[in-house]
């Protein structure tokens, strides 16, 4: 009795996959030796033991970068190309992907064309109407007002759009200005000749046909794109189309990508902080918008600076394995909150007032929710954002008790809470920012505890901002001195306070840490 079916082998298919991966690993190694670090990279290879993962459709397109492999390119140093009149860009390549840092000045334009290769578009700065099916639609990267402690904005809503080879695409810029990044995938020829570069007459631009994760032609919002965690330390929002991927990624202070390769070509640029490239055997320092190229295979690695780092690379082709932790990651995100499910308002605090009082509006700048025994507790902190100096004030501010149905009410009025935490015998702690002190609230809104004022050195506290409470009942909390008073502490600091004695000490300082410079919120592990 046969067990199993004897398999019958097609000798012409397994011809041509064999000749696929031959012709695959040649252009390859080509490639490599074109830019004479074939060899080191080998060495490398075997040197860190290093298991190559493989892909069969990988091509030679004919395109040569404009970016030598492995080495540091400032994006200052490459050619501001005109588009049209008012819009210029920055322009770098490799051999499937070009990233365009685009510019636009108020009111300019980039006439209508069919583009040649899919677009993938993240506005940065200001507003454009942008093509969308036939019709102009806006979008924006939207700032917070400017927030008197940064000195920058902080940025609510940044908007992407996806748009697949052969769409209509045009370009209005907004009264002021726009800049926004680009990525297109094959790289646009026409682009290139405007750099002056030469465009070689046979171009392969390969079958790539992975699934997009955003469907074209519909703005969607940079923000709402969930946190994948590519690498300890090291969390991306990640964009693909069917032939490039975007992963805008995060590390953490002093993380690293281990030395690897894999067979997508990469183009990374730091947006933000620091890190130190290691290519092949050679370390390289990188700071903010430095540019490196890893063509396909080669062996890198990245250790993040004290600041952390926050970088864009882009993929081509689209990497599997990213978007499989992507998968994995929405699956956890899921599994809590359900696919479709989108946040509903339960109370509008311009319209509505509290149960006890009929000041307008009845919420203001919210802050430290927390949930206990069915309320809602949360901050309302007045603000003079309008004035534009965000200076604050505690007779406009209040601590609000929230039932599910969004009816709410003062619990405590003329103090301008912020971080709050239940304390697990059914009261709440809070910090009182310009009361400068931690406190113990009940669910009635009573003050029963002063739990913190002074420093164990004697010296006052400025402004508590956030807390959190460890299992022995002792309390952490930051101070990045978000008050106006002229007179503060030397150094921004985060505390605690010691469930036995409530001394309370400092345990890191900002000076002379490079880890961080303004401590807001914190959590325990």
């Amino acid at each position: 009795m046969k067990l199993f079916k004897p398999l019958k082998f097609h000798a012409p298919a397994i011809l041509a996959v064999t000749l696929i991966l031959i012709v695959s690993l040649f252009s390859s190694f080509a490639f490599a030796q074109q830019y004479n670090w074939g060899t080191e990279n080998e060495d490398a290879i075997e040197k860190y033991n290093i298991v190559s993962r493989e892909r069969s459709d990988m091509i030679d397109t004919g395109i040569t970068s404009n970016l030598e492999p492995g080495k540091i390119t400032g994006i200052d140093s490459l050619a501001e190309v005109e588009f049209a009149p008012g819009v210029t860009g920055r322009m770098y390549w490799g051999r499937g992907a070009l990233i365009n840092f685009m510019r636009m000045d108020p009111g300019s334009e980039i006439p209508q064309e069919i583009i040649s290769a899919e677009r993938i578009m993240i506005m940065v700065k200001g507003s454009v109407e942008q093509l969308v099916n036939g019709k102009f639609e806006k979008m924006v990267c939207t700032d917070i007002a400017p927030m008197y402690y940064f000195g920058t904005g902080m940025i609510s809503n940044k908007d992407c759009l996806y748009l697949e080879k052969g769409a209509e695409n045009a370009v209005k810029a907004g009264p002021r200005g726009a800049e926004y990044i680009e990525v297109y995938s094959p790289v646009r020829l026409d682009y290139i000749e405007k750099t002056g570069m030469s465009v070689p007459g046979n171009i392969n631009t390969g079958n790539f046909d992975a699934v997009p994760n955003f469907p074209p032609n519909t703005i969607f919002n940079y923000y709402d794109i969930q946190l994948t965690e590519i690498a300890p330390g090291a969390w991306s929002r990640l964009i693909n189309g069917k032939c490039a991927q975007l992963s805008f990624t995060v590390c953490e202070s002093n993380t690293n990508f281990p030395i690897h390769n894999h067979p997508e070509e990469q183009i990374m640029i730091v947006l933000r902080g620091s890190c130190e490239v290691r290519v092949m055997d050679t370390p390289r320092a990188k700071k903010s918008l430095d540019i490196v190229y890893y063509p396909t295979n080669m062996v890198h690695c990245t250790n993040n600076g004290a600041r952390g780092c926050e970088a864009l690379d882009v993929f081509w082709p689209v990497r599997p394995d990213y978007q499989e932790k992507r998968r994995a990651q929405l699956e956890k995100y899921h599994s809590i909150i359900p696919r479709g499910v989108k946040p509903v308002l339960v109370a509008d605090g311009k319209k509505t007032t509290a149960a006890n009082s009929s000041k307008k509006p009845g919420i203001q700048f919210t802050e430290g929710p927390v949930w206990m025994d069915g309320t809602l507790y949360f901050s309302s902190m007045f603000f003079d954002i309008p004035a534009g100096t965000w200076k604050s004030d505690e007779r406009k501010s209040d601590l609000v008790a929230m039932k599910p149905d969004g009816t709410y009410k003062y619990i405590l009025q003329g103090i301008q809470t912020n971080g709050l935490m239940a304390k697990g015998n059914g009261n709440l702690v809070a910090c009182d920012m310009n009361g400068h002190r931690v406190i113990e609230v009940s669910p009635d809104g009573k003050v029963v505890n002063t739990l913190a004022s002074i420093m164990k050195s004697g010296v006052r506290l400025d402004g508590p901002n956030d807390l959190v409470i460890d299992a022995r009942g002792g309390i952490y909390f930051t101070d990045p001195q978000f008050i106006f008073t002229p007179t503060k502490r030397p150094w921004k600091t985060v505390n605690y306070i010691k469930p036995d004695s409530f001394e309370t000490i400092c345990v890191i300082e900002n000076e002379g840490n490079m880890e961080y410079n303004l401590p807001n919120g914190i959590l325990l592990s």
